[in-house]
């Protein structure tokens, strides 16, 4: 089973912030790519899972 726990209680041997996020800056600078909004993809998958 899966049990909830806080991010305190996570051990983890390398350090990270609590919040960030990927820039994709560069990738859209360098090769002209643009990635879609995180919900947006998440919605394709859904509607490619139930197709």
């Amino acid at each position: 089973s899966v049990v909830p726990i806080s991010s305190d209680q996570f051990i983890s041997a390398a350090k990270r912030p609590k919040y960030s996020l990927l820039s994709s800056s560069k990738l859209k600078s360098i090769f002209s790519v643009e990635l879609p909004e995180w919900s947006e993809s998440l919605e394709a998958v859904f509607k490619s899972i139930s197709s």
